[in-house]
């Protein structure tokens, strides 16, 4: 998924109407990019936040002062919109780290039989890959089990 979609995304979710976070101002929305390469306004704030800039980065990206994005931080549905555009590139980053996985067994396995290669720096590459994935693995385990605890929670109710 490209930046643009992610920050969409994140737009998208913040047309939740009342029961939702507090929406975002029109014109927010109303901006559409130029082109697939583009982004504009809030969306260039939401992109840059999402991908680990600074205030004074995303405003800089963005054109606009720091005094702006501190401003549109203090909006809930602005900050539900990087929260959202923020875990979709996580989640594109551990899926990428669970299709490493697979490397990184094969790395392991020809370690194990070439006996010449100085196994060192590939066995410690292979093992963060593979405890990256367990973590993500145990991540996912421990969503499932607080959403049913969240379900069983809501049925008592």
């Amino acid at each position: 998924m490209t930046a643009l979609e992610h920050v969409a995304t994140a737009l998208e979710a913040m047309d939740d109407g009342p029961a939702g976070p507090e929406p975002v101002s029109e014109s927010v929305r109303a901006q559409e990019p130029a082109d697939d390469h583009e982004l504009t306004g809030d969306a260039k704030i939401i992109a840059a936040i999402a991908s680990g800039e600074s205030i004074a980065g995303a405003a800089r990206l963005a054109g606009v002062s720091d005094r702006t994005v501190r401003r549109r931080l203090q909006n809930e549905g602005f900050r539900v919109a990087v929260d959202l555009a923020r875990a979709e590139l996580l989640d594109e980053s551990l899926g990428l780290l669970s299709m490493s996985a697979s490397v990184a067994v094969k790395v392991l396995r020809l370690v194990a039989v070439d006996k010449a290669s100085g196994p060192g720096p590939r066995v410690a590459a292979a093992g963060k890959l593979l405890d990256a994935v367990l973590r993500h693995r145990l991540a996912i385990d421990l969503e499932r089990r607080i959403a049913e605890l969240e379900r069983a929670a809501e049925l008592r109710s």
